[in-house]
């Protein structure tokens, strides 16, 4: 890696026979020469990573061999010249993390041959131009970061290879178009983070080479689709925040790919006895904050690669399963807010590299079993508002990481050991 610092030369334009310019990944600084319109032989012209600023030259659009062009991760400000329009055989297009702002010019849509076109992180406003539909061979389109707004074009769905779509973390309204359901090809679509509205279109569940969905952050309703991972192949879905009804999908609860499940802030209602837990490979899980119901069965076992399971805020019932205690990978537990009943099973001093506790806000009876002093990784132990009673075991006081104890609204007796003076009480 090179460290070039200081600006590109005027004089670069006097090489006339250069077809490729790679200057990325140094600390370049000042503007892009208007003389780089000069290199009418430039197939390939990479810039990234620099401290670039002032605009795009207009004359970069004189490269009509261009079919790189590589600007991203500088400090380039102004509008996208509409231009780059005539680059009619550009193929890669790369201007994210810059500070462009305007809107995104409808010209771009006359770049036919485009594969990868990103143009994110900026402070891009107005609408997503028709035009673009005309890109039959788009395959890679990122718009996610700036300040995009109106609805998302039923034009997108002509877009038959394309396989990547990121418009999250925008201001686009409206439904996601049915069109979108035309997209055989794609992989990953991800909306998080705008004010997007009604229902999902059900044939997106149809889309057999689907891996990701990401909604969340929005304002659906109405029902998830029911088909999802019918390819076998979905790994994620980030539906949170929004107002979603019904059961959580037949697709999902038995998608045996699935790494990461994100559905909590809903009003979904399933009931989590019935759950058939067929997930080997999920690393994730929160539904907190839905209208779950049911027990956990010892079934949940299975979910040797948990990492993560929130289930707060539900209407579950009965005792916590012992077996939960099997699942060694976890780190976080949350099934605070239910109606879970019984003694807090101490086989839970299984989780060796647990960092999170939270069974608080429901009915568990009995002693807290001196085995959770064995969490030696533990940051925070919530067992507020339950029914426990006797001592609180001295072997808490061997939790040394422990930043946050909530023992409060119980039924304790005796002292609390003085070992805990290392973390906060509530």
């Amino acid at each position: 890696m090179n460290q070039f610092f200081g600006g590109i030369p005027s004089s670069i334009g006097n090489l006339s026979g250069l077809d490729t310019l790679k200057l990325y990944e140094n600390q370049l600084t000042g503007s892009i020469p208007k003389e780089i319109g000069n290199l009418k032989s430039l197939v390939n012209l990479h810039l990234r990573s620099n401290m670039l600023s002032g605009t795009i030259p207009q004359e970069i659009a004189k490269l009509k061999a261009l079919t790189q062009l590589d600007l991203s991760s500088n400090r380039l400000r102004g509008t996208i010249p509409a231009s780059l329009g005539n680059l009619t055989d550009l193929i890669f297009m790369y201007i994210y993390g810059n500070r462009l702002s305007g809107s995104i010019p409808h010209e771009i849509g006359n770049l036919k041959f485009l594969v990868d076109l990103q143009i994110r992180a900026n402070n891009l406003s107005g609408t997503i131009p028709t035009s673009l539909g005309n890109l039959s061979d788009l395959s890679t389109f990122y718009l996610n970061e700036n300040q995009i707004s109106g609805s998302i074009p039923s034009q997108i769905g002509h877009l038959k290879s394309l396989t990547i779509l990121g418009l999250n973390m925008n201001h686009l309204t409206c439904r996601i178009p049915a069109s979108l359901s035309n997209l055989s090809s794609l992989s990953h679509l991800s909306v998080m983070y705008n004010q997007l509205s009604g229902t999902i279109p059900q044939e997106i569940g149809n889309l057999s080479n689907l891996k990701s969905l990401q909604l969340s952050n929005n304002m659906f309703s109405g029902y998830l689709p029911q088909n999802l991972c019918i390819g076998g192949s979905f790994v994620k879905i980030s539906a949170n925040n929004n107002h979603f009804v019904g059961l959580i999908p037949k697709g999902i609860r038995n998608c045996s790919s699935l790494f990461r499940v994100r559905l909590e802030n809903n009003q979904l209602t399933t009931n989590l006895s019935e759950f058939a837990c067929l997930h080997p490979k999920l690393d994730y899980m929160d539904l907190s904050n839905n209208k779950l119901y049911g027990q956990l069965s010892p079934k949940w076992r299975q979910y040797q690669n948990l990492t993560s399971l929130r289930l707060s805020g539900n209407r579950l019932s009965g005792p916590a399963p012992s077996e939960l205690g099997e699942l060694n990978h976890l780190r976080r537990l949350d099934l605070s807010l239910n109606h879970l009943v019984g003694e807090i099973p101490k086989e839970l001093a299984k989780l060796s590299f647990l960092l999170d506790l939270s069974i608080s806000h429901n009915g568990f009876s009995g002693w807290l079993p001196s085995e959770i002093g064995t969490l030696f990784e533990l940051l925070h132990l919530d067992i507020l508002f339950n029914d426990l009673t006797g001592l609180v075991p001295e072997q808490v006081g061997r939790l040394y990481k422990l930043q946050e104890l909530g023992l409060s609204r119980n039924r304790f007796n005796g002292t609390i050991p003085s070992q805990v003076g290392y973390c906060q009480t509530t």
